[in-house]
């Protein structure tokens, strides 16, 4: 909820001290709840932390305890809902991130002019999440 009144003055503040928060919960096996960890908790706390670009060694020891905590059934708990709030959660720390560095982009031609046909070359690179 946070995320979309981000741009009120008091927001980053609040998202600051609710990360130090959730970020005390983490359990030692990467995963959250009040211990042991959850598969609810931790899917939640992942699209959380996965919203406010969270920390890598905060999000991959989650992600892993997420993936080694599936059931043999292919659910997580044994409930349908746990389980769709983990595979949303987790196809979002998934996805690409793809960047164009601006020292790769090539235009011909260089410079262009209003109505000309321009190619433009560029090398994209995908830095995960």
């Amino acid at each position: 909820a946070l995320l979309d009144w981000s741009d009120l003055p008091k927001v980053p503040a609040l998202q600051a001290s609710g990360l130090v928060a959730l970020l005390a919960r983490q359990n030692v096996d990467g995963g959250f709840g009040a211990s042991p960890s959850t598969s609810f908790a931790s899917a939640l706390a992942l699209e959380v932390l996965l919203r406010v670009d969270g920390p890598a060694e905060v999000i991959d020891p989650l992600v892993a305890w997420l993936e080694q905590n599936q059931l043999a059934d292919g659910s997580w708990a044994g409930s349908p809902f746990q389980t769709a709030l983990v595979l949303g959660a987790l196809s979002e720390s998934l996805g690409a991130n793809l960047v164009v560095p601006a020292d790769t982009l090539t235009l011909t031609p260089n410079p262009a002019n209003e109505g000309d046909v321009v190619s433009v070359r560029a090398r994209v690179r995908n830095t995960g999440r």
